[in-house]
């Protein structure tokens, strides 16, 4: 198989530049892959050292959506 004939990539996480990717920037870049693979024991372990404070968690364009639909309520 030709690079050419390889489908778009999978990305699979690690813990370490999972967290300080979360404490940098927007996990939305993620977006951009057709797959992002978290294994379970990595899950586990950024939950334990990056705990969030709601399991609500939006992917920015769709928030914005959300907020710009609003804001265009009369």
């Amino acid at each position: 198989m030709g690079e050419t004939d390889r489908g778009p990539p999978v990305v699979v996480c690690d813990a370490g530049p999972r967290i300080h990717m979360d404490e940098l920037v927007p996990l939305d870049l993620l977006a951009d892959f057709p797959a992002v693979l978290v294994p379970d024991d990595v899950r586990r372990e950024v939950r334990r050292h990056r705990p969030k404070m709601s399991s609500l968690h939006l992917k920015r364009s769709l928030l914005d959506d959300v907020v710009r639909k609003a804001e265009e309520l009369p």
